[in-house]
């Protein structure tokens, strides 16, 4: 058994761009003059999440870092629109916020279908859940306080985010505190370059 020093909470994800940063700080911040009881991410940790790895020993995290480096490399980079809002398990019964990826490039799905068998082959267990690419905005802590929420999601259901180009992953550490979560960069996986 790993001791807790010998393990991380991980996970791979996508970083967006300073522009769709800005853009969700914003939608959130309208979103946070509805009265409601949501706990929304802060936007320096905003992002595009491939797979959570959860609490995974060093040894492990290596074996996926080093399982990661070639393939990734032979993705190109692409474009990503975000565009719209949703909520799961769905926008009349919030209890996650997201912002949507419209209509996902075949290069994500790729990428992603990489980083799922880099994790297997790590020893995780395959992710039970079919890949949905969005960008979590903020956890709903009680449903019946969400009427207005509703209606919130409904206004921003087709809002228009931004565009940016996808270059690489990145693996990212998360520390869970009373004041949120503190996510550190580990390692970047950088694509082929392509002039998208």
């Amino acid at each position: 058994m790993a001791r807790a020093e010998d393990t991380l909470r991980a996970f791979l994800a996508i970083e967006l761009s300073d522009d769709v940063r800005t853009s969700l700080a914003a939608l959130i911040g309208r979103f946070r003059k509805v009265p409601s009881k949501v706990s929304w991410v802060r936007p320096e940790n905003l992002h595009l999440t491939l797979r959570f790895l959860g609490d995974i020993d060093r040894a492990s995290l290596e074996r996926l870092a080093e399982g990661l480096a070639g393939p990734l490399q032979e993705v190109e980079s692409f474009p990503v629109a975000v565009r719209g809002v949703g909520a799961f398990p769905d926008p009349r019964r919030p209890e996650v916020i997201w912002a949507a990826v419209a209509r996902p490039p075949e290069p994500l799905m790729e990428a992603q279908a990489l980083v799922e068998a880099a994790a297997r082959a790590a020893g995780l267990e395959a992710e039970a859940r079919e890949f949905l690419p969005h960008i979590t905005l903020g956890r709903v802590r009680n449903r019946r306080a969400a009427p207005g929420l509703i209606e919130a999601i409904d206004r921003e259901k087709d809002l228009e985010i931004g565009e940016f180009t996808v270059r690489g992953v990145s693996l990212f550490s998360s520390e869970l505190t009373p004041h949120g979560a503190i996510h550190r960069k580990l390692k970047d996986f950088s694509f082929k370059w392509t002039s998208t």
